[in-house]
């Protein structure tokens, strides 16, 4: 009798301790597989949008951007190369099928479609983190500063947010400054001229506008547009703020609601370019990128959503030139 007893208890402390063992496993394994239906969402809703001029198996890298505008702006043209270059920090690719819905309403819509042109645009899918998967940091600093000077990480040398880039290298503002284009670089948030790129804000000043908050940076757009700047560059930061505060999803109502007034912003800069009095005699480039997606309240991995991005201009893109 004692022996079935014993047995018995044996057997309910075997079940107790499995069911523990299994608990922490799947409670360990959560992000796993949290992570695994994110990125297989994430892959269905680039791949069924139909949007985009290339896919997940041929990604733009981001540091391509540099060629593009100094191309465009240093090379022969009938009429006078200008640029609008607009850029909306931590926004997701997967927010763009939705962006499309909204049609015009949308400035990344209009940009793909070939706004300011005769012919169409492209929507192209990049990526981000360095030559080689891992080598470059999914954040800010190396993400702006790769698609300006053309390089990655280990050229450039900034790994951080705070990491200062390599004097020997200049970002794509610099190069046209230089070359006396007149150069416009507006932005939310100080560590581009305090930390990154503080070389050129000392050898330049004039160039670097910092707005404080998106609506500044919106405004020294606005009036380079107006003043007749040639190369007008502007990042607005509160996307980036929104995803780490709601989440980075295109589920997150005050992300893309942060996405939606950037989008708004970029529209009133893309019709003042319109509205321009010797707009026939230009030949306007214009962008709209970001710096790297995300996931969670973060973005500070590998995953797809975080490396995966996103630009679109409203020219063809071709990596021949």
């Amino acid at each position: 009798m004692q022996t079935s007893k014993t047995k018995r208890r044996l057997i309910v402390l075997t079940v107790i301790a499995a069911s523990l063992i299994l608990a922490v496993g799947l409670g360990l394994l959560a992000p796993t597989f949290a992570y695994i239906g994110a990125s297989q969402e994430f892959k269905r809703s680039i791949n069924e949008s139909g949007i985009f001029n290339n896919d997940l198996d041929t990604l733009v890298p981001i540091a391509a951007l540099h060629n593009v505008i100094r191309d465009h702006m240093l090379g022969e043209n009938q009429k006078t190369p200008m640029l609008l270059f607009i850029g909306y920090d931590g926004i997701r690719a997967d927010l763009m099928p939705n962006a499309f819905k909204r049609g015009n309403a949308s400035a990344v819509y209009r940009v793909a479609s070939g706004v300011a042109q005769e012919g169409s645009g492209s929507l192209m899918l990049t990526r981000v983190g360095g030559a080689n998967r891992g080598d470059e940091h999914p954040s800010t600093g190396p993400g702006w500063t790769s698609a300006f000077t053309g390089v990655w990480n280990d050229v450039h040398r900034v790994n951080s947010n705070t990491a200062p880039k390599c004097h020997t290298v200049s970002t794509i503002m610099y190069i046209l400054h230089n070359a006396n284009v007149s150069t416009s670089l507006s932005f939310t948030w100080p560590n581009f001229k305090t930390r990154l790129w503080n070389d050129e804000f000392i050898s330049a000043p004039s160039m670097f506008n910092h707005g404080v908050t998106d609506e500044g940076t919106f405004n020294y757009m606005l009036t380079a547009i107006n003043n007749g700047t040639r190369a007008i560059f502007g990042i607005l930061d509160d996307t980036d703020g929104a995803g780490h505060a709601w989440g980075f999803h295109p589920g997150s109502r005050r992300y893309v609601d942060a996405f939606e007034y950037a989008e708004a912003q970029a529209n009133k800069l893309i019709d003042a370019v319109l509205a321009r009095d010797n707009f026939v005699n230009e030949d306007w480039l214009v962008i709209i990128a970001t710096d790297h997606g995300g996931f969670g309240l973060l973005h500070d991995s590998e995953r797809i959503m975080i490396t995966t991005v996103f630009f679109a201009m409203n020219k063809m893109f071709s990596l021949c030139g």
